[in-house]
């Protein structure tokens, strides 16, 4: 997933969905902002910088206002493609590539 190309198969949401993050190897979760999804990847803003190629688990699944029956909402797993620091006075100071790797139970 480029950070820098939005394909015609990428939904964007202006204001962000919320989402939750964790590295894969924390029980945490971080709350995080969707903004970009593909087919095979999103783009998150985070409060923390994942290394490029970890593991994080992303929670979709309550993306209420979003969410509209359309299937692609729910929890996965993914890699971090790239991450670049984002300040713009919130709390998500990070922009985050994850691609995603396999859906996950809720």
């Amino acid at each position: 997933m480029n950070p820098d190309h939005i394909s015609n198969d990428t939904t964007h949401y202006n204001q962000g969905v919320p989402v939750m993050i964790s590295k894969s190897d924390n029980e945490f979760y971080h709350c995080a902002r969707l903004y970009h999804l593909e087919k095979k990847g999103v783009c998150l803003e985070t409060p923390f910088a994942p290394s490029p190629g970890s593991d994080v688990t992303i929670r979709m699944n309550e993306c209420q206002p979003a969410c509209s029956g359309c299937g692609d909402c729910g929890n996965f797993r993914g890699k971090v493609e790239w991450c670049r620091e984002h300040l713009d006075g919130y709390t998500f100071n990070y922009r985050v590539g994850v691609q995603i790797s396999g859906a996950i139970d809720a």
